[in-house]
């Protein structure tokens, strides 16, 4: 009956905040139901929370309300909500929020509690970390991390629908900040066999106990027996590993023991033993005739249940039985017995002869007794006071048995699943009869199932790792695009055919595309298993997740639902995911993989491998095009959202030009994403994040491309590094020379750079540290620039024999001097003779002719003249000029290196060099042949 209906709505008139600081984290608000009992409503104006129980049917002390502190919900039969005030947020970055779960009773699985969170009037969300709780459940901490916001209401909305069902929360708290670290909790481990991997999930914990979903490293993992296998995780994803472990000896209560990296945080297990063989509960006693048969109170057996889907071998195995209260030794199963994968053994004192049972017995033992008061039989896998392992328990020996019938001859049978042996509610009297004599009263299932024929639906993945309906499967870190998982559909405990009709999902976060391979209806026979295909699109990194229904046959488990959950992860936010990365380390520089930022291109000194800052790079089309990093920080790296053919530019920042000798590749990259990795790399280094140099910076090792054919989905592109040379700050000067020559001293010098420089001037002087004169009547201008240099040469006819001295001078733009040398000379009387002034204007023959690499070519001046001498080709283009402007009275020589103007060696064949001398006086031109030999 319907005795009092209220309801309480939310008026938000203002807003109230409570703040102070707890450890490294401030408390924002917090609610802990310090009220009296019966209280539906906080303190303040407007009110701190409030209920709405509308929606409820409430009988006797059915409530929803404060009780003992908390708030408690019992016997709601419709849905109860729970809504915090709205709490102001704006002034921090990021809030987290935790709630205390609890419940008492039997909750069914159409009851729950689930806790939201909304942010500015928007959509009620979900808690990330048991946000959504239903069925039984432990205590548990719902929480949420990394929001942000201005106004922040908690909603916490409850339904139950039995007097002896309690759901409660407490200890609502927002606080300031990300979460921090404090802790590592292991789910609830059974007892394991040695070497057989089991499944372990840990969970990072703060120190509310709330999940904290921003940890993404490794734990080291150990335990007590010193053999366990791996010894670190792999990463976490949304804070919590789940991933198969080995214990490779046996060890009784064991426990495993987590620590992070830094081994600051800890976790510990439960404690479980090890053992060799088959693990407890893999064998049952699935049956027992205590009873006897309307023939003979001795006509009883035994039978076991084999629940793996493996034949397990029974040699050796013992059973025992209480005697005057005491376990004795009953029996031992010889030699050679096998009990075959879900399957039965059935041990008789009778053979079927003599029994009312119809079937043949596996074992006749005359020592099989079983007793009608303090029964209890425990089957051990060996010698059962010795090294043997307790493999399963009947009956706690405590009263008449747990279930049978001694009038009517109703054999006791277990439960599927057999659960605990000596609880009497695993235990149920027969109410079927098969394998009995013709006209038998007897009931029970000797050799065969407890129960008429059904299917029983077990949902797998690995196959033998049951995922319980209702439950989840976290099927951990996925790639961006198509998932295909395999389900194995497991009908072995079942007695009659199964058949999945349909699979549907809902509730799709961060995915699409769902399809489901395998052909249905999917027909599965008892016994057997089945695989189950199905196929989504994950649709970008982070977090996804949808619920699976898989509607079948078994009517107890109709619809069988799954929740699926998964993440792609890419903890170094460089576009790459973590499962296409790897942990391995590809640059050496000890950072694995899916942690160390890979962009486009590093941009690098290629003198030392510093990487350089401050250029920047552009993308030529721009259409289509996001430039995440232009280079300036010393790194680029863009995305394309449509295909096409694209063009790199850099522009270098003062001081750099780029690498002349470790030039770009001359053609296009074009990645395939059918047969290229992801992600593509084009050169080997990378930068070092304790140098902040590359790792590699050999040119050989690091090709790189301006041009590129991209398609959405292609493999993403790294280490398109880019080399730089740094631009001189003087002139490089290689040679410097001065010898005798026939014309009289020559002056010869070289330069590879020359940045900013207008030319040279010669100084002459007698005395090595005497005062040297300038002799050049005008500046001899540059040839060469910031990146090459060039060939010069001065022909000096000094007037008397001896030694002397000359400095070069190199003159800048803005004029200022360096002065270079000295070198000498010895001019002697024979030398003199041959400086004779010409009579007439001359070009000599170059020597040598034909030549490689250099040619000489002399010519004379009656006066001083303005004076050109060009080479060029076959087709008239011109190539180098060698002399141009006012030049002295004398014999000249001049060289050519066969380099054009631009530093460039040409290549073999004939050229013509061409000479014109304009004097006061006269006038001269002429044009000879020569011939470069390669």
């Amino acid at each position: 009956m319907q005795k009092n209906l209220l309801s309480i709505v939310l008026l938000i008139l203002g807003i109230f905040i409570f703040s102070f600081p707890v450890g490294a984290q401030t408390i924002i608000w917090s609610e802990d139901f310090t009220y009296p009992d019966g209280t539906m409503i906080g303190d303040g104006v407007p009110p701190k929370w409030t209920v709405d129980i509308t929606a409820c049917t409430f009988d006797g002390d059915d409530h929803f309300e404060v009780r003992s502190n908390q708030m408690e919900g019992n016997d709601l039969d419709g849905e109860a909500v729970w809504r915090s005030q709205g709490i102001d947020i704006s002034g921090y970055a990021s809030v987290s929020i935790s709630v205390d779960l609890s419940e008492v009773g039997d909750l069914e699985a159409t009851d729950y509690i689930r806790v939201y969170y909304q942010i500015d009037g928007g959509a009620e969300t979900l808690f990330d970390t048991n946000g959504d709780v239903s069925d039984d459940f432990d205590n548990l901490v719902a929480s949420q991390a990394n929001l942000s916001g201005n106004i922040l209401i908690i909603v916490v909305r409850v339904l139950n629908n039995a007097t002896t069902e309690f759901i409660r929360f407490d200890n609502v708290t927002v606080r300031e900040g990300t979460q921090t670290l404090d802790h590592f909790s292991i789910a609830p481990i059974a007892n394991q066999k040695v070497g057989v991997p089991f499944s372990t999930t840990v969970t990072a914990k703060d120190a509310s106990d709330a999940t904290v979903t921003s940890f993404t490293g490794t734990v080291d993992i150990s335990d007590l027996s010193g053999n366990i296998s791996p010894t670190t995780s792999g990463n976490f994803t949304a804070g919590v590993w789940t991933g198969n472990v080995t214990i490779s000896s046996e060890y009784t209560s064991d426990q495993i023991t987590v620590t992070n990296s830094s081994g600051t945080e800890t976790g510990t297990s439960n404690q479980f033993d090890v053992v060799t063989g088959p693990a407890p509960g893999s064998v049952v006693i699935n049956e027992l005739m205590w009873m006897g048969s309307s023939l003979s109170s001795a006509d009883e057996w035994i039978e076991l249940r084999n629940t793996t889907s493996g034949d397990i071998d029974l040699s050796g195995w013992q059973l025992t039985k209480l005697s005057s209260g005491s376990e004795a030794f009953m029996l031992e199963i010889p030699a050679g017995n096998t009990i075959p994968a879900n399957g039965y053994f059935l041990i008789s004192n009778y053979d079927e002869a003599n029994s009312q049972i119809a079937v043949t017995p596996d074992l006749v033992d005359a020592s099989v007794s079983l007793a009608n008061t303090q029964l209890q039989i425990k089957l051990y896998d060996g010698q059962w006071d010795g090294s043997g392992t307790l493999i399963d328990t009947a009956d706690d020996g405590v009263g008449a048995p747990a279930a049978g019938d001694n009038t009517l001859k109703y054999s006791m049978s277990r439960e599927t699943p057999p659960g605990d042996g000596t609880l009497a509610l695993n235990w149920f009297t027969a109410d079927l009869a098969i394998g009995w004599d013709v006209g038998a009263t007897e009931k029970g299932t000797p050799g065969a199932a407890n129960f008429a024929n059904e299917p029983e639906i077990d949902v797998q993945r690995p196959v033998g790792t049951s995922i319980s309906d209702g439950g989840s499967d976290n099927i951990g870190s996925q790639n961006v695009g198509a998932v295909n998982l395999t389900y194995t559909i497991d009908n072995s405990a079942g007695t009659d055919q199964l058949e999945v009709t349909a699979v549907t999902v809902s509730n799709l976060t961060n995915c699409s595309g769902f399809t489901v391979v395998t052909g249905l209806p999917l027909n599965i026979a008892a016994g057997a298993a089945a695989d189950l295909q199905i196929s989504f699109n994950v649709d970008a990194i982070g977090a996804f997740s949808f619920d699976m229904d898989i509607s079948n046959n078994d009517a107890d488990e109709n619809p069988y639902d799954i929740a699926v959950s998964g993440s792609v992860a890419d903890s170094d936010n460089d576009g790459i995911t973590d499962v296409d990365e790897g942990v391995t380390d590809r640059d050496g520089d000890g950072i694995p993989n899916n942690q160390d930022y890979d962009p486009s291109g590093w941009i690098y000194n290629e003198d030392n491998g510093e990487i350089v800052t401050g250029g920047t790079i552009s993308i030529s089309p721009s259409t289509g095009v996001t430039i995440i990093e232009d280079g300036s920080n010393g790194y680029y790296q863009f995305t394309v959202s449509q295909g096409g053919d694209y063009t790199l530019s850099y522009t270098p920042p003062a001081g750099f030009n780029l690498s002349s000798t470790c030039t770009a590749q001359s053609g296009t990259l074009d990645p395939d994403p059918a047969t290229d990795p992801n992600p593509y790399v084009v050169g080997a280094g990378s930068r070092d994040g304790t140098t902040n140099k590359m790792t590699n910076w050999d040119c050989g090792d690091n090709p790189y491309y301006w041009n590129f054919h991209l398609e959405v989905g292609d493999p993403v592109l790294i280490n398109n590094n880019i080399p730089l040379k740094p631009q001189p700050t003087n002139i490089v000067l290689s040679a410097f020379t001065a010898k005798v020559s026939e014309s009289g001293i020559l002056l010869q010098w070289t330069t590879e750079t020359e940045p900013d420089n207008a030319g040279f001037n010669i100084f002459r002087s007698q005395a090595e540290s005497g005062e040297y004169l300038k002799i050049n009547e005008t500046l001899l201008p540059s040839q060469g620039n910031d990146t090459s240099g060039a060939d010069y040469s001065y022909l000096d006819n000094p007037a008397q024999t001896g030694s002397y001295y000359y400095k070069l001078q190199s003159v800048s733009l803005t004029g200022d001097t360096s002065f270079y040398g000295p070198v000498s000379a010895i001019l002697t009387s024979a030398n003199m003779a041959q400086n004779i002034i010409p009579d007439n204007f001359s070009l000599s023959q170059n020597y040598p002719n034909p030549f490689n690499p250099e040619t000489q070519i002399n010519f004379a001046l009656p006066e001083p003249a303005s004076v050109a001498l060009n080479i060029y080709d076959v087709n008239g283009h011109l190539v180098r000029t060698l002399v141009s402007g006012l030049q002295t009275t004398g014999t000249h020589l001049v060289s050519w290196d066969g380099r054009d103007n631009s530093g460039a060696r040409v290549v073999s064949g004939v050229y013509f060099y061409y000479f014109k001398a304009i004097g006061v006086k006269q006038s001269f031109s002429q044009t000879k042949k020569m011939v470069l030999m390669k």
